[in-house]
């Protein structure tokens, strides 16, 4: 994941999202797992860019308690 270009990691995402259970991860995992994060707001929240166009960013986000993440959502950001 992390060695793939962002804008093709959507070529990858079905597959990870059918084989690892993303929520219940600790933080430190995921990132073990993906590597670092493209956008990381705050210890609440880290994004993955999975592909773009001219404007936008379609990213693979996570939001996360006490270092857990507690859901992960496929979204456009600008």
């Amino acid at each position: 994941w992390a060695e793939t270009a962002p804008e093709d990691r959507h070529f990858l995402l079905p597959s990870l999202q059918e084989t690892v259970e993303l929520a219940g991860m600790a933080e430190a995992d995921v990132r073990a797992l993906l590597g670092e994060p493209d956008f990381a707001s705050n210890d609440t929240q880290m994004s993955y860019i999975v592909d773009s166009d001219w404007l936008d960013y379609i990213v693979l986000e996570f939001k996360m308690e006490n270092g857990i993440v507690i859901s992960e959502e496929t979204k456009i950001q600008s």
